[in-house]
């Protein structure tokens, strides 16, 4: 028998230390009653997963006509999506059934958000206003924003290795309890990592859902009641994300480089 909303929120947030976006954060009150409702059905957290890749793909059919009222329905498709991306965790930690597949399918999710939400937009946007530089800044946005598929990968197997590897050293090692490995790369490295812990909470996946939703609305009022051009505010949202999206890849690259970051990851994994 499924127990009762309320034990289900216990259930599966029991954890206060785990991150979660702020925007996740007001999701999962709606996720919850989901969840509630396909834990009477026989569906996996996998497939759930599985049914917001989709929904990710149909909203960027949308995005790509460029016409505002299909933008706000693909805006509609993805938060429903970002809810049933909460809901896939919650069924598997109520079942009790977390893997690295369920992990690495959630990575995907939101590398996908990147590639099938920024491109999509900026060439709809260039259908309706012929500018041929959104097509350029759209590409940065969805090339630089992540990567797919091989990264998520090891992003789920690095990130289990890591915390089992860690419990069985603090366990066998005192020494593990008074040293630390800085995954950031180098000192500096670490100041930049925290700043931009706090600054993705407003710019990261699923939080720009919101964002570019609230653009949308606004861009729908400003039609029937002009202020600025059509599209201005998605225009500038793409360029800065872009130039962000660049930068943020840049100075990854440096400090990770300098700091020797891959014998950081290989010595956390190894001890080596």
């Amino acid at each position: 028998m499924v127990k009762s909303v309320k034990e289900l929120r216990k259930i599966c947030y029991e954890d206060p230390d785990i991150y979660r976006p702020w925007y996740n954060k007001y999701m999962m009150k709606i996720s919850v009653y989901v969840s509630w409702l396909l834990l009477h059905t026989p569906i996996t957290p996998n497939q759930v997963s599985i049914i917001s890749f989709f929904l990710v793909i149909l909203s960027s059919l949308f995005l790509f006509s460029g016409n505002l009222g299909h933008i706000f329905i693909a805006m509609l498709i993805l938060q429903f999506a970002n809810i049933l991306d909460c809901v896939d965790g919650e069924i598997a930690r109520y079942k009790k059934k977390t893997s690295l597949t369920g992990a690495h399918l959630e990575a995907i999710f939101d590398q996908l958000l990147a590639y099938f939400i920024y491109f999509p937009l900026a060439f709809g946007i260039f259908l309706q206003t012929g500018s041929k530089a959104i097509l350029i800044v759209g590409f940065l946005c969805a090339a630089f924003a992540k990567s797919i598929i091989i990264p998520t990968m090891y992003q789920a197997v690095i990130a289990h290795g890591l915390k089992n590897h860690s419990y069985q050293k603090q366990k066998t090692s005192k020494e593990a309890k008074s040293s630390s490995v800085n995954l950031q790369g180098s000192s500096m490295g670490k100041k930049l990592n925290d700043v931009y812990d706090k600054f993705k909470d407003f710019w990261a996946t699923p939080n720009v859902i919101l964002i570019l939703t609230i653009i949308t609305v606004i861009e729908l009022v400003n039609r029937y009641s002009p202020f600025m051009a059509d599209y201005t505010l998605f225009y500038w949202y793409l360029v800065i994300f872009a130039v962000a999206a660049v930068f943020k890849q840049v100075l990854s690259f440096i400090v990770h480089y300098r700091g020797k970051a891959t014998e950081q990851y290989y010595k956390a994994l190894f001890g080596k």
